[in-house]
């Protein structure tokens, strides 16, 4: 059944039927082919399944449904979203680039004029039905807005590559996938072109579809990728979205037993014939072709190697699969060619139109895959256990190829996709790789770890396999209660869940979460006794009596005042005037007696087990005065909270104020960090207090604000180029500025402050690196320097960021807390100095965004500084305010975090000697084993054969956190790990300083600078959990920065410590610590500098 849709047509109906799914591919080959199979799939199942697409991909796709039962395809209903026609030229082998660029034209009417066809199908569905399940391609962001328009529908992002390319852009600084797996990302010019890029960062809007969905589905399996699958589920959990991986997709055949149907393809009865494994399938796909010379040299190849061999050797598909052409392959030569007449029917079968690419896979005479690795076809060939002779020619096949080599070790590497400009691959090497998969000992090891790989895909298909599992929670997710009802029931589930005595999904509460498939209304009223149970016994409090109906929304204060009773009116007007802190102070002098009386009859004895004397409670305001008492000092009494209680953690919380929690427990840290994300964002509480410094910046923003810079700043550092840009960045400034500066102090005996030193470096870098600015604070400190005019605005810059970050602090502490609003509004002090100190912040900022348009306007292709790429993303329309943002947001991330760890380590090592001498040892080793390169600094390689260097600095990091707490604020109740209730809008503070110090987590030695501690026993260096040590912080607020710092931060170190050392002249009490959101030392860092004696130092 086929209908025609266009953007007018919605009927309406009641919704007498249950569920529909909509299905919307993006109208490329491997995308339509994987939405068919699932369409497929759930429509086996007993789903109706709308698939909505073009007229001649809906045409295309119904001829492609063979292997299929009838009654799984009359339950697929096709639509066609009208399109306005387009133009469909015949591809170009010989272009420079092999993306299929002639199939844009298509791609940009689609994206045009689908939207409004889909939304008058959506409306019609979901008019006739209770719920409308949206499954739709990654490459489609306007089926997501869709779907989010209906009350009854709900999104689901398809992604149709590996899942290691989701993992890749949350993996930091690729550690897993390039460290570990030794995966390699290419820059996206190498297999793609600027046009398609630019297309899909601005029309297809990719980087929209996850975060619009209620879940993503994923055509992989975990026996290929359950790591990767695991770390993308880990991580979209953190923002209540569901993982399905439910590949592979495409129908499992039998090989061997062949169907002997009239309609079978007779290269079928040609490999009936064969030998079992002896054949090579040779195909690139239906959107791109070799090169003339190229497909000489393969025929050449094949025939010389003497191996069986089916080649589908066929011209690209345009945009219109079925538009007119002169009816003339351009390999009608080839076929009449004597490469035909020279190779014997036996030996080769050449196809020059469709072939079944899924019955050749699976008959057992077919040995290996030569593929152009997308992943459509990876994902076949791998479930029938077929190795692949890689051959990557354009968009995600690069990354499939090295997963299939490298990862799965199931193929060979023909060509990398990076060559494909230059000369063609000749035939003795194509020969030579082909005989290696067809008959060598290493060829034979590769064939039977596909096998293996084959076996266990078609497990994770089976009735209890992982794959087929997800499918069917798929399922019952999309079929179960009406997300309405869902939504409504998320607290009760989590009641329920907790009252039972079962342990809380790692998924937090969403509107997408679904209940188990045999809940239902009468399960929740049945178990209301046990979350009643739950919360009394957790909380020590009264019962909190959880609601089965969703609360009404909340109406303006007009509308409030005409719905209320007729009685209520001046009540409510008071109350509207009256805040609750007024309301206290008018009621203090009646509630003064009965606080009194309570005092009289309070028992100290009774408080919890493991309360404190010092941090005993009072009536009313509990611990509370203890917390204000020492805000001054808070990350020092931190240290005292966490040791005195079991659990390291300690509730502060007055009658009528929000409470405050202080943990330093790693398991509440992962609870909060992670597990239950979405219920700790940083809160209005603490963003309204510093939006107009740093704005909604990535570090002060919450939810999609957050996300949509976060995945873009996330592809920006996850760059080899950004990676190779900061190290030469990072090296010129050391060469440049740096070392002579340090050369001076040392030839005149000079003091200098290294905090302010480094705080200067960091600045000059970050500016450089991060905005295409360079600021030369570092030369303006040299005291026998002159500071040029234009240099003067960056070191007036500096001195009010300092000054701000510190004042605006004052604005958390009470009593400036609740006054600092009005002493705003009045510009007194300190609120007026603030404000002048953010018109210099602000100005300059503003300077450097303005300066980076006009450097992207002037020279494009010149713009390296992640600033330019960040605009130029076409992540959103973004303002001059929101570039402002980000400059602010990294320059406090960027500038001041790696500052203070460098100050804390400089200080540490200094009464240190005997590290000192390991870190020179570790330079002295490196430079040995490189030989001379005549460079005064290291490479990235180099840099990450410190290990002792990278430990050490880890180590004074734990000790001295640049940022010592974080802070959360509650969405809503809670009981962390440990039992600690968590009320809602409560401040959860966790304690980065004061868990180094605790000898449960780091033994008897916790408080000593020992780096040894983060070695293992080889001497390479060994991480720790980061919700033990978050330095970086942790989940899916870790920072992306933290390659970048360390780069940065072993550079100096290595450098510096070769050729000089440092004696700290502040004397030998303890540095004090300065308040601020960074843990600066108080008068900054005095040091005499020393130039090193040349000469070897052995025994490393």
């Amino acid at each position: 059944m086929c209908r025609k849709v266009t953007g007018s047509r919605a009927r309406r109906g009641n919704r007498s039927r249950s569920v529909a799914v909509v299905v919307i591919p993006f109208p490329a080959q491997g995308h339509l082919n994987q939405l068919l199979h699932l369409s497929l799939h759930l429509a086996s199942r007993g789903l109706p399944v709308h698939f909505a697409a073009p007229a001649e991909h809906v045409r295309q796709a119904r001829a492609r449904v063979h292997g299929w039962p009838d009654d799984a395809v009359r339950r697929v209903e096709f639509h066609e979203l009208a399109i306005s026609d387009y133009a469909s030229p015949p591809p170009d082998p010989a272009a420079t680039s092999p993306h299929p660029s002639h199939l844009m034209p298509l791609f940009e009417a689609f994206v045009a004029d689908a939207p409004a066809a889909l939304a008058a199908l959506l409306r019609e569905l979901s008019a006739s039905h209770r719920r409308v399940a949206v499954v739709y391609d990654v490459m489609t962001a306007f089926a997501a807005e869709e779907a989010a328009r209906l009350p009854n529908a709900e999104g689901f992002a398809f992604h149709c590559t590996a899942a290691s390319i989701i993992a890749r852009d949350m993996d930091r600084g690729l550690q897993l996938l390039r460290d570990v797996r030794g995966l390699d990302d290419l820059p996206p010019q190498a297999y793609s072109t600027e046009e398609h890029m630019e297309f899909v960062a601005k029309r297809a809007r990719t980087h929209q579809t996850i975060p619009s969905s209620a879940g993503v589905l994923m055509n992989t399996s975990r026996a290929l990728e359950g790591e990767f699958v695991d770390l993308v589920t880990r991580e979209l959990a953190g923002y209540g979205k569901k993982v399905f991986s439910i590949g592979p997709l495409n129908p499992m055949l039998d090989g061997s037993l062949p169907d002997k149907g009239t309609s079978r393809h007779e290269c079928l009865d040609w490999l009936d014939k064969q030998p079992p494994a002896s054949v090579l399938y040779v195909s690139f796909g239906s959107i791109s072709s070799l090169r003339g010379e190229q497909i000489e040299e393969l025929a050449a190849a094949l025939r010389d190697s003497k191996q069986r061999f089916i080649w589908v050797l066929r011209d690209a598909d345009r945009g219109n699969v079925y538009a007119d052409s002169d009816g003339k392959s351009r390999h009608a030569k080839l076929v009449l060619s004597e490469f035909m007449e020279q190779t014997e029917e036996s030996t080769g079968l050449l196809i020059t139109d469709w072939a079944p690419q899924l019955e050749i896979l699976a008959h057992t005479a077919t040995a290996a895959f030569l593929s152009h690795c997308g992943w459509n076809s990876t994902m076949e060939s791998m479930s029938y256990g077929k190795p692949i002779l890689a051959w990557p020619l354009h968009s995600d096949q690069p990354w499939d190829a090295q997963l299939v080599c490298k990862y799965f070790k199931a193929g060979f590497l023909v060509r990398p996709c990076e060559k494909h400009g230059e000369v063609v691959v000749p035939a003795s090497t194509i020969q030579q790789l082909i005989e290696k998969m067809m008959v060598s000992q290493e060829g034979l090891a590769v064939r039977q770890r596909a096998m293996e790989l084959g076996k266990a895909i078609r497990a994770s298909m089976a009735a209890d396999g992982s794959s087929h599992k997800d499918l069917m929670d798929f399922i019952a997710h999309i079929t179960s209660v009406d997300s309405r009802q869902r939504a409504a029931g998320q607290s009760v589930v989590a009641h329920l869940v907790r009252g039972a005595g079962v342990a809380p999904r790692a998924t937090p509460p969403h509107p997408s979460t679904s209940f188990p498939p045999t809940s239902s209304l009468w399960s929740l009223l049945l178990s209301l006794p046990a979350s009643l149970t739950w919360e009394r016994t957790q909380c020590h409090s009264k019962i909190s009596y959880p609601t089965l109906t969703s609360s009404p929304p909340k109406l303006k204060r007009e509308e409030a005042s005409s719905k209320s009773s007729p009685s209520s009116p001046l009540l409510q007007m008071q109350l509207s005037v009256v805040s609750w802190p007024h309301l206290l102070v008018m009621l203090l002098p009646l509630l003064l007696p009965v606080i009194f009386l309570l005092y009289l009859r309070y028992d100290p004895k009774k408080q919890a087990p493991g309360d404190v004397d010092e941090l005993k409670a009072y009536p009313l305001v509990g611990r509370f005065p203890h917390f204000v008492k020492n805000q001054h000092r808070l990350v020092e009494w931190s240290v005292h909270v966490a040791r005195r209680s079991p659990t390291h953690t300690t509730t502060f919380k007055a009658v009528g104020m929000p409470g405050v929690v202080l943990t330093a427990n790693p398991e509440n840290l992962e609870h909060i960090a992670k597990t239950n994300f979405s219920n700790y964002p940083k809160g209005e509480y603490m963003l309204t207090k510093i939006e107009d410094f740093l704005g909604r910046g990535i570090f002060c923003s919450d939810g999609d604000q957050w996300l949509w810079q976060r995945k873009a700043a996330s592809f920006e550092f996850s760059k080899r180029s950004q990676r190779k840009f900061v190290v030469d960045a990072v090296g010129s400034e050391l060469v440049d500025r740096l070392l002579p500066l340090l050369d001076q102090a040392a030839l005149h005996g000079r003091t200098l402050d290294m905090q302010h030193v480094f705080e200067c470096f960091s600045f000059d870098n970050i500016c450089r690196t991060a905005f295409g600015e360079d600021p030369a604070c570092l030369a303006a400190a040299d005291e026998g320097s002159t500071t040029p005019p234009e240099k003067r605005e960056a070191i007036e810059f500096m001195r009010a960021f300092d000054y701000v970050q510190n004042a605006i602090l004052v604005r958390f502490v009470p009593p400036e807390s609740m006054l600092w609003r009005l002493k705003k509004a009045l510009n007194m002090p300190p609120e007026k100095q603030i404000r002048e100190a953010l018109d210099t912040v602000l100005g300059y900022a503003d300077r450097i965004v303005q300066r980076c348009k006009v450097r992207g306007e002037v020279d494009p292709g010149s713009r390296g500084d992640f600033l330019a790429h960040f605009a130029a993303s076409g992540a959103r329309e973004l303002t001059d305010d929101n570039l402002r943002d980000v400059v602010t947001n990294f320059l406090l991330a960027g500038r001041d975090t790696t500052a203070t760890a460098m100050t804390w380590f400089f200080w540490l090592v200094s009464g240190r000697p005997d590290v000192e001498e390991k870190i020179v040892h570790e330079v002295q080793k490196v430079r040995r084993i490189h030989g001379p390169t005549g460079s005064t600094t290291f490479s990235l390689d180099e840099l990450r054969e410190m290990h002792y260097i990278h430990a050490a600095i880890t180590e004074g990091m734990r000790l001295y956190p640049p940022v010592p707490q974080g802070m959360h604020i509650s969405k809503g109740k809670d009981v962390l790990p440990d039992g600690t209730f968590v009320g809602k809008g409560w401040a959860v503070n966790h304690s980065l300083y004061a868990m180094a110090r605790l000898e449960e987590l780091w033994g008897k030695d916790c408080e000593e600078f020992r780096p040894e501690r983060w070695l293992r026993e080889d001497g390479t260096f060994q991480p720790e959990s980061p919700f033990k040590n978050p330095v970086f912080h942790a989940g899916p607020r870790m920072c992306l920065g933290k390659e970048m710092a360390y780069i940065q931060m072993k550079s100096v170190v290595a450098c510096a410590f070769e050729r000089f050392s440092f004696r700290y002249l502040g004397g030998e009490d303890h540095p004090g610590m300065e308040i601020s959101f960074l843990l600066r030392m108080k008068g900054g860092l005095p040091m005499q500098v020393t130039k090193r004696q040349p000469g070897p130092l052995e025994g490393f």
